[in-house]
């Protein structure tokens, strides 16, 4: 993944795959569905999204683990 890539967030996506049961159990809610990578080091990236779980709709940045994310596009 590289800066400008359209990504969405799942927190599960760094857990083994019998974990993977317990997080939807607990309803392990993503922190967004589409954000912008703004910046990559090691194995970490800074997104910019919006946080579609609180009402109103809120930006935010925040480092996420790339086994966190999901690619959705690829940025230009």
């Amino acid at each position: 993944m590289k800066v400008g890539d359209l990504v969405r967030h799942e927190p599960k996506g760094f857990a083994e795959s019998e974990l993977n049961k317990v997080f939807e159990d607990w309803g392990w809610m993503p922190d967004f569905s589409c954000g912008v990578i703004l910046e990559v080091r090691d194995e970490s990236a800074q997104v910019h999204y919006i946080d579609n779980n609180v009402s109103p709709p809120q930006p935010g940045n925040g480092w996420y683990r790339l086994v966190e994310l999901r690619f959705i596009s690829e940025g230009r």
